[in-house]
């Protein structure tokens, strides 16, 4: 009773927290695209920098159970920006140099990460310098990192990939896969042993790209065998059991 009634309070926490969090992120768009629509270039800028300040910044600063739902608009917001507010298109040199950034910001974050994350943390000093680098890492190089990966691929021009697609159409249950309380626990916690290997040695960014790149292929061919599979069999079978309804309910004939 105690779970349903905190699910209800905080429908963004626990497991699972970003499908709510994107369902209400959906319900609020039509509202959020009403209001930004109205804003110049200057003032979707401000409205921005605001955003970051008072909703974004302060959620992490003084903590917020509905911080994912905040973090969900701000990049919402900040998508919505560089899409009608930034060149489509970069010029060679502006496609080095954001790369170049978000590589250098996902070291900067990852150090960081690494500091909050060891040591003891007892003394005054210490505690302040962990909070220091936190905020780096959280208020500066997320935020910045997003928006120059948007404006990479938001200068993108693949065209029509079907592979990608094909991909892509299985990366929602990559997402329920690994991050339900059966994934957490046996891939993380045994197989990978990721808090045992967190940060105990140097190569520990690299061991985190493999096993990030492992888990997707794994869990992504799992989605595609099923859909393969299972899905047409189990579509057959909702076919069947509607039809079956249909005659029941409705007296309709074959």
């Amino acid at each position: 009773m105690a779970y349903a009634i905190s699910s209800l309070v905080r429908p963004v926490s626990g497991i699972w927290w970003f499908v709510t969090a994107y369902v209400l992120l959906v319900l609020c768009a039509p509202l959020i695209n009403d209001l930004i629509s109205h804003f110049s270039r200057r003032g979707f800028a401000a409205f921005l920098f605001l955003s970051w300040a008072f909703l974004y910044a302060s959620g992490y600063a003084f903590g917020s159970a509905y911080i994912s739902l905040v973090r969900a608009f701000f990049f919402y917001v900040m998508g919505a920006f560089v899409r009608f507010h930034c060149r489509p298109r970069l010029v060679k040199r502006d496609v080095c140099f954001f790369a170049l950034l978000c590589v250098v910001l996902w070291g900067i974050g990852t150090g960081c990460f690494m500091i909050t994350s060891t040591g003891g943390g007892a003394h005054f000093w210490q505690a302040v310098a962990k909070h220091l680098f936190r905020g780096v890492s959280v208020f500066i190089c997320t935020p910045v990192f997003v928006f120059c990966f948007f404006r990479l691929f938001a200068s993108l021009d693949i065209g029509y990939v079907p592979r990608v697609n094909e991909l892509a159409s299985a990366t929602f249950a990559v997402y329920l896969l690994h991050d339900s309380t059966f994934g957490r626990y046996y891939i993380w916690n045994h197989l990978l042993d990721v808090s045992g290997a967190m940060f105990s040695s140097r190569f520990f960014p690299l061991f985190a790209m493999f096993a990030v790149l492992t888990v997707f292929f794994v869990c992504a061919v799992i989605d595609l065998c099923r859909q393969k599979l299972l899905a047409p069999r189990l579509a057959a079978f909702e076919d069947a059991i509607v039809h079956s309804g249909r005659k029941l309910f409705f007296d309709e004939q074959d």
